[in-house]
């Protein structure tokens, strides 16, 4: 780099961030007054949702874009007029 003199070696530094396992956090649920771990399907979930989830994002798409248009032809055009 161009600010160190040559020769300088750059100081190791600890990371300040924690240490991620590779797994991720393991849900549990009570049972019987035991946790229990409980591993969920998620390609199983998905598949399931997805295609409610698709189709509730078609309908927030569907009351946004209309809103969307209404601002852009109101800044274009100004606001309606009031013909009295």
């Amino acid at each position: 780099m161009p600010w160190r003199e040559q020769g300088e070696k750059r100081a190791a530094r600890r990371s300040r961030y924690q240490r991620i396992s590779g797994k991720s956090k393991q849900n549990f649920e009570v049972i019987g007054g035991r946790e229990v771990a409980v591993r969920l399907p998620l390609v199983q979930v998905w598949e399931e949702l997805q295609a409610q989830v698709e189709r509730v994002a078609g309908e927030a798409g569907l009351r946004i874009v209309p809103g969307i248009w209404k601002e852009e032809v109101r800044q274009r055009a100004g606001p309606p007029s009031r013909c009295a």
